[in-house]
């Protein structure tokens, strides 16, 4: 029952907090999810832009965007809301379950206040937060066979193939396998060790197998190498490196929980902490993968923790209660019920942010949406979500090295060399671009193109021979 508290309280937090639609991406997500169920098909060619249309496309989160189409199509917004509510209420039973089977409420909570400071700024409405329960879990029965000196079972590589349907970082659970493998290949007397490094290896190759059981086969399997291939990515602010210039939330949670391990004398054993350090060296180098450190890092550090209190062994079931917290239960039960009531009731809408322009889309008249726009590329999941053909979006993969140079190269230094051949070849009709990017300055000053709406995120203009346009300045 004490993991429900958790559960609970962050399936209310995620209700209540506008800002997980605050990411440009959800929009093109939701859209390809809705096609999808209209068209009973996943798609392998673009269907969201003009400008690579019938260019090859390897949809690899393509359930993830059906659940994400779906829960829109029920309820718009806070039906996202409440999905992504469910989601995070799921991960954070599984994860305070394992704590809790190691640890005291006291330790519990610790560990589950610090996770979600670190997990905070990456809380949104995307495919990677789909994958999390499924991650947590996954490493729990890695966790869990070892504690028993066991194979985990062969049922547990359905998880892979789930994992593989909703996002690319399905390899990193693959590549668990070999640490924990070699972990029980030492562990075991010289007499089992060709016994364990048989069953283990089956046990990998039918993880290989069962990651490529997706619409798109070895493609997809493929696909997360592929895509970590691009020398562009380093353009995409997720893909950066983590950078301590400034202090954020993961800096926080990492030197507090190295500081405390040091502090306690906490000893990892060598092929876990080897999973620690390699994923801590992916946390540094591209932002978005502080996620999978914080998360696997917290389960992996679990037993340690405990024996490093004196406990070396499982204290409590995992479905361990406690009638002193049935109360509690009741309440948030009651509570949850009651935010999901009031956000039924109270529709959700994506706040204005330098990813999504709300107040500009809503106001883009009629018939300035079936004109050809050029879009800033955050802008793009906005405008595919209302139907509107974008000159690009979030998929970087997609639209390949040589569009995302050509693209960054035109907004960022624009002169009239480079724009007119993209209006001429596309016969572009208006803008909507971020206040800050050089191109919306540029066009300002240029001829035959005007303002004709401007907030504080984004701003429109339109060729003077375009349609009229009725949104007032802001």
């Amino acid at each position: 029952m004490v993991v429900l508290v958790p559960a609970l309280v962050l399936y209310c937090f995620a209700l209540l907090r506008l800002q997980l639609l605050e990411d440009g991406d959800s929009g093109w997500h939701i859209a390809a999810g809705k096609w999808m169920i209209a068209q009973r098909d996943v798609p392998h060619v673009d269907i969201l832009s003009y400008s690579a249309k019938g260019q090859p496309w390897v949809a690899h989160e393509w359930l993830a965007d059906v659940f994400m189409g779906a829960a829109h199509s029920l309820a718009g917004w806070t039906g996202v809301l409440i999905f992504y509510g469910l989601v995070v209420a799921a991960f954070m039973g599984v994860v305070a379950s394992y704590l809790r089977r190691w640890l005291a409420p006291g330790a519990v909570a610790a560990i589950v206040i610090a996770l979600m400071l670190a997990l905070y700024p990456f809380l949104l409405a995307r495919p990677h937060v789909t994958a999390w329960p499924v991650m947590a879990a996954w490493v729990v029965l890695l966790l869990r066979a070892r504690e028993e000196d066991r194979l985990p079972p062969w049922w547990s590589v359905l998880l892979i193939t789930l994992w593989a349907n909703l996002h690319g970082s399905f390899v990193l659970g693959i590549g668990l396998i070999g640490p924990f493998a070699a972990e029980a290949l030492f562990a075991a007397t010289p007499a089992r060790r060709l016994a364990v490094f048989r069953q283990w290896a089956l046990f990998g190759i039918a993880a290989v197998l069962a990651a490529a059981a997706t619409p798109y086969g070895i493609h997809g399997l493929l696909f997360p190498f592929q895509l970590n291939a691009m020398p562009t990515l380093a353009l995409i602010d997720e893909w950066k490196p983590t950078s301590f210039a400034e202090i954020k939330p993961f800096e926080l949670v990492f030197l507090a929980g190295l500081g405390s391990c040091l502090w306690l004398g906490v000893k990892v054993p060598p092929w876990r902490l080897a999973i620690i350090l390699l994923l801590l060296h992916m946390a540094l180098a591209h932002v978005r993968h502080q996620t999978v450190f914080v998360i696997i890092t917290a389960l992996i550090l679990a037993a340690p923790l405990a024996a490093a209190l004196g406990n070396d062994r499982p204290r409590f079931a995992l479905s361990g209660t406690r009638r002193d917290l049935a109360p509690l239960v009741a309440i948030l039960l009651l509570l949850a019920l009651g935010t999901t009531g009031w956000r039924l009731a109270n529709p959700a809408r994506p706040l204005d942010s330098a990813t999504v322009p709300t107040t500009a889309v809503e106001q883009l008249p009629a018939e300035l949406k079936s004109k050809r726009v050029f879009n800033d590329y955050s802008f793009g999941g906005s405008l595919a979500l209302i139907g509107i053909p974008v000159y690009i979006d979030g998929r970087a993969d997609m639209y390949g090295d040589a569009a995302m140079r050509h693209y960054r190269d035109l907004v960022t230094a624009p002169s009239a060399a480079k724009w007119q051949p993209v209006v001429d070849r596309w016969g572009i009709e208006w803008t909507i671009l971020s206040p800050q990017t050089p191109l919306t300055r540029f066009l300002d000053s240029q001829p035959g193109w005007r303002r004709a709406y401007a907030d504080d995120w984004a701003v429109i203009h339109i060729r003077e021979n375009g349609p009229p346009v009725t949104a007032t300045e802001r």
